[in-house]
């Protein structure tokens, strides 16, 4: 029997097989072509995605390119995409982008919306389209009216001196002062306002104020030679002490006792008090030409204490009316009301003469001496007793003690000084005062320093090889040689001393303002530091602001011109460990060729502005002939102080007009209330709202700017998107812009006799690949009388270039204040 397969069943199970294996294959092969599909959308998506992030950094960082972009889609009409780079960022060989700016809402001003679409390619020709919204508050346009007003910050001056205690020696004149903290020593003599928040400790043998002197705290004369030409508020006093016509209005908020060195206190003005009154001596007469008022509120627990007056040729008198609502409010023996004489003018010891239309106000437990009631007894009843005191006006009823009938006194004074010290807040001043007098003003230190730092990367005029602008290293001067970064001499040649190369740096940039803090007319801005001590007889001429940002050891003050004004900024002040440090001047220079004020035999001024953040341990080697006239400024937050103060060394008013002038330069400004900052920065006022809609007050740039180098950009929302871009794209140009928009002159400030001068006060910002034009263009045609630079009308003018590449730009030519 034969056995085997059949040959069909073979070959059917070979046809099986082969139709699985092609199904398999067929299988396979679909799967890896869908699986290379997906790998190319993932490129491209990432591609995109790297896209979006790419134009954020860009805008962030091209904060100037970016608001080109956005002058760009506005200027054509917000009609057509721009394509924000010209050729396609390549990421990989496999990947790359190109990104366009597609649409801008601005209804949430000043917050920009950028619409930016996004396509990202990979290989085989794949494609992921995304779209963004970016926005940002960071540009703007600048707005002009037709008649700019320069908004001039305008401070009252601060005293000339302003900071924590000094300790003086000697003889030395300051016109005001205000000391925030205590106070101890001889003080100078002062011509204007003496404030002092906390205690007043005073030594020697003078004390000489031409205004008015305010004590926060307690205030203890051991001088005899008193003289306060003004009023004088304290919050009391342990030592009144001081000779005939010492005071005017004195105003005490607690005890007075009359000091054990004095000869007699007469106050010439009123007297009035809201404590007790003691401390009389032998022999001593003590008087008040005007009111007292004992306590100036109601009830009043304010007395007079006669302990001491029974004896010798003691005496207190009040020349004219006498107001107390206590019923205390003399607590004397018959002895000791002998010797108080309210309004009597009995005995020519008096020194008074009666006055019939004088009050006495007092409860009607006091108790009074006579003519005509010589023997009224000493009542012990009520507990305080009361006491006697003679007068020929009785009042033995209780008058109506109402606001209306007390007498002034020397509220005013109170009232004046409590609005330079403020309401008290106890433990909140300089050496635990409660008092504490807010700074008038403050700096833009950080705004000049970043201005230096800008200059000096980019734009430093070099003196031989003196860097006039530095930021990199602080300049040395050792021994009078200039060294560069601290390792270069100059030679010892006089010509190369500090003032002389600062002086001829000054005359290379003054016609740059654009090198200059403040523009026209601004100061030349250098770093400096000091380790050896010198002597600069070259007075500087011209404007300049000295930085210093380390601890000094020493400093030497050069002279200066009569016109010339210095800033100086002490960051860390003047002090190495606890008592080293000085503050040194060259005396009094004559240089007639630069200082030729009669007035001084031909000496030159120290006209400066020292605005100091710590400690300065010591003044010193001042000829009194020549004192410092400007401010010395320590901010009341930080507390510094100028320690010491050699027996020559006087501060006195400037009257070439440095502090205003620091003012109108941005360099000071007017602390806002409630603003504790040391930095002008944080007192910008926020832009004005824009003008109403229909109103057509004055021109509106084109231009965007931002406000900053940095822009902030945040991403809103991001998308895929199906559609590509229609129409005509527009490419992002290269573009030059003025800078800065708006120019401000005073007439006249460029003649037709110098043209070039305009150039000065702009500089060309290229953008996007824009080719520098060198040398800087001028405009070709400037609208009215400026095409010939005679800016002696006032107006604004828009100028333009024949270059169409570079922005127009606009000249206000307008008188400051008017």
């Amino acid at each position: 029997m034969k056995r085997g397969i059949s040959l069909i069943a073979v070959l059917m199970f070979m046809l099986a097989a082969t139709t699985a294996s092609v199904v398999i294959f067929r299988i396979i092969g679909s799967e890896n072509f869908s699986s290379g599909a997906r790998l190319k959308a993932s490129e491209a998506y990432q591609a995109s995605e790297s896209g979006i992030d790419y134009v954020r950094s860009w805008m962030e960082n091209k904060a100037a390119d970016a608001g080109a972009l956005v002058t760009q889609y506005y200027e054509a009409g917000g009609k057509q995409p721009i394509k924000i780079f010209k050729d396609e960022i390549v990421i990989n060989d496999k990947q790359k982008f190109s990104a366009f700016l597609i649409g801008i809402d601005s209804t949430a001003k000043p917050v920009l919306k950028l619409k930016v679409l996004v396509e990202g390619n990979a290989r085989d020709s794949s494609k992921v389209f995304q779209t963004a919204i970016l926005s940002t508050d960071g540009l703007y346009k600048v707005f002009m009216p037709d008649e700019i007003e320069r908004q001039k910050s305008n401070p009252p001056p601060p005293d000339d001196y302003f900071g924590s205690s000094v300790e003086f020696q000697g003889e030395k004149e300051f016109s005001s002062a205000t000391i925030n903290g205590n106070w101890t020593g001889n003080p100078p003599k002062i011509t204007g306002n003496f404030i002092v928040t906390g205690n007043l400790q005073n030594s020697g043998n003078s004390v000489d104020i031409g205004n008015n002197a305010c004590v926060g705290g307690n205030y203890s004369s051991n001088n005899d030679k008193v003289s306060i030409k003004g009023g004088l508020y304290m919050g009391s006093s342990s030592e009144f002490v001081g000779t005939t016509g010492s005071y005017n209005d004195v105003y005490c908020e607690g005890d007075l006792r009359f000091g054990t060195n004095g000869k007699g206190e007469m106050i010439k003005g009123s007297l009035t008090i809201n404590g007790k009154i003691s401390g009389f001596n032998g022999g001593r007469r003590y008087r008040v030409d005007g009111s007292l008022v004992l306590g100036d509120t109601v009830p009043s627990t304010a007395y007079i204490d006669g302990a001491g007056l029974e004896s010798d040729n003691n005496s207190f008198v009040v020349c004219d009316n006498v107001w107390t609502a206590n019923a205390a409010g003399v607590r004397a023996t018959a002895a000791q009301g002998e010797k108080i004489h309210f309004n009597y003018g009995k005995t020519p010891d008096d020194g008074c003469s009666y006055k019939p239309n004088a009050t006495l106000f007092f409860k009607s437990a006091a108790r009074t001496i006579a003519d005509n009631l010589p023997n009224l007894e000493w009542k012990t009843q009520p507990n305080p007793p009361v006491g006697y005191f003679k007068s020929k006006n009785l009042t033995n009823t209780e008058p109506n003690l109402s606001p209306s009938n007390k007498p002034a006194g020397a509220s005013s004074i109170k009232e004046y000084c409590m609005k330079i010290l403020g309401e008290p807040q106890p433990g909140s001043g300089c050496d635990g005062s409660k008092y504490k007098v807010n700074d008038p003003i403050v700096s833009s230190l950080a705004s000049i320093k970043e201005f230096l730092a800008a200059k000096a990367d980019t734009s430093s005029i070099k003196y031989n090889d003196f860097v006039c602008l530095s930021n990199k290293e602080a300049l040395v001067i050792s021994g009078g040689v200039i060294k560069e970064h601290g390792s270069k001499d100059f030679g010892w040649q006089s010509s190369y001393i500090l003032p002389t190369v600062l002086n001829d740096c000054y005359n290379k940039l003054k016609d740059k303002p654009n090198m200059l803090y403040g523009g026209v007319g601004g100061y030349l801005v250098v770093k400096l530091n000091q380790d050896q001590l010198y002597t600069l007889n070259t007075p500087l001429k011209g404007k300049f602001i000295f930085i210093y940002e380390k601890p000094q050891k020493i400093v030497s003050i050069a002279p200066t011109t009569n016109t010339s004004k210095v800033m100086i900024f002490f960051e860390k002040g003047i002090h190495i460990g606890v008592s080293d440090g000085e503050m040194v001047s060259a005396g009094c220079v004559s240089n007639n060729d630069v200082c030729n004020d009669d007035n001084k035999g031909g000496f030159c001024k120290y006209n400066y502005f020292i605005y100091s953040l710590e400690d300065i341990n010591k003044a010193n080697s001042w000829d009194k002939r020549c004192p410092l006239e400007g401010n010395v400024f320590f901010p009341s937050s930080t507390c510094a102080r100028l320690v010491k103060a050699d027996n020559d060394f006087s501060l006195k008013k400037n009257e070439n007009e440095l502090f205003r002038d620091l003012v109108d330069m941005g360099i000071l400004c007017e602390r806002k209330a409630g603003i504790n900052s040391d930095d002008c920065k944080d007192h910008v006022e926020p832009p004005p709202p824009p003008p109403p809609p229909g109103s057509v007050p004055g021109e509106s740039d084109n231009i965007w700017i931002p406000i900053a180098s940095r822009l902030p950009i945040k991403l809103e929302t991001k998308e895929i998107r199906k559609e590509t871009l229609q129409g005509k794209l527009d490419d992002l140009k290269a573009s030059i812009i003025v800078m800065p928009r708006v120019i401000r002159l005073a007439p006249n400030q460029i003649t037709v006799n110098d043209p070039s001068k305009l150039i000065n006060y702009y500089e060309l910002l290229y953008l996007n690949g824009a080719t520098t034009i060198s040398p800087k263009p001028i405009p070709t045609t400037c609208d009215g009388d400026i095409t010939k630079y005679d800016a002696s009308k006032k107006g604004r003018y828009k100028c333009t270039f024949s270059n169409k590449d570079i922005s127009p730009f606009y000249v206000i030519v307008k008188k400051i204040g008017n």
